[in-house]
């Protein structure tokens, strides 16, 4: 039998930095919330990096055929801060940007340690001699607050022709199409206690087939416990989903931060138009109430 080839990136860069050394506490570029709550803020390019010494580069000088963001900082003791984010993109520049992942939760995440990673098969046309860029945007229940955001980008696959890549991603559970709903929340999740898994709490329906997805849960909260949760990604029926992402793993603290240990960046599971995804948590001791959950599929 003939072993086949798996494709390989040819090109790899990253903007966690717009310089080369690194930071004790956080990595990423900053992208501020709008000073009024619930409303976005300006684009941020987070194509922005000094890559492997060579000097400013702030633009995408490749095809793109993946994006990984990292998350983190947006927390703040006492307060309940969620937030979303958006991820744009703009071939001609960076003067207006369409947005192509709407509405990310990401409230309360802890700085440096507490970051989420999201992976997606997010298709950017970067030919040579393209203008394109890419942005982050975010909107807050706290005026004019600020998330750390990077990327990483992968190109130039050794197999286009197996790359699986989508120009851009649905979300379920919150608004598709970048709206701000009314304190920064998807779908309201209630955990189960000490280990009981809660009910398998719809999200809605996909308005597209796709075939990765990602979870993603936020608290917001003015008191918050240190307490671990489990959350999970089904779709299917109400009684018996099929999982598709188990166990994302956080743990949150008295300082109204969270941790995401393992939250599952991307699952490969191909799930049709029209299909019903769900959600459920469980928690180790007296789950905080505030928790909101969405998908994301691409």
């Amino acid at each position: 039998m003939l072993l086949e080839q798996r494709n390989s990136w040819g090109y790899q860069w990253d903007c966690l930095r717009t310089a080369d050394t690194p930071s004790t506490s956080s990595v990423g570029l900053a992208v501020t919330a709008h000073a009024s709550v619930d409303t976005k803020g300006s684009w941020v390019n987070i194509c922005t990096t000094n890559r492997d010494g060579a000097g400013s580069v702030t633009k995408i000088t490749r095809d793109v055929y993946r994006v990984d963001i990292v998350v983190m900082g947006t927390a703040t003791a006492a307060t309940a801060r969620a937030c979303l984010l958006d991820i744009g993109v703009d071939l001609a520049g960076g003067t207006s940007y369409t947005t192509v992942i709407s509405n990310l939760l990401c409230g309360q995440l802890a700085g440096s340690d507490g970051l989420m990673r999201f992976s997606f098969p997010l298709f950017i046309n970067g030919a040579t001699g393209s203008n394109a860029t890419v942005g982050a945007r975010i909107a807050s229940t706290v005026g004019a607050s600020t998330a750390i955001v990077g990327a990483y980008y992968y190109g130039s696959p050794s197999r286009p022709e197996v790359v699986y890549s989508r120009p851009v991603a649905q979300s379920v559970g919150i608004a598709n199409d970048g709206s701000v709903p009314a304190g920064c929340v998807g779908t309201a999740v209630t955990p189960g206690n000490s280990g009981a898994w809660g009910s398998w709490t719809s999200l809605g329906t996909t308005i597209r087939p796709s075939s990765e997805w990602t979870l993603a849960a936020q608290m917001s909260n003015t008191t918050v416990a240190t307490l671990a949760y489990f959350f999970e990604l089904g779709w299917g029926d109400a009684t018996t989903p099929i999982r598709v992402i188990g166990k994302n793993w956080c743990l949150t603290t008295t300082g109204e931060n969270t941790y995401w240990y393992y939250n599952t960046p991307s699952a490969n599971y191909s799930i049709p138009e029209g299909a019903t995804l769900y959600v459920r948590a469980t928690c180790s001791g007296t789950s905080d109430t505030g928790w909101t959950a969405a998908a994301y599929g691409v």
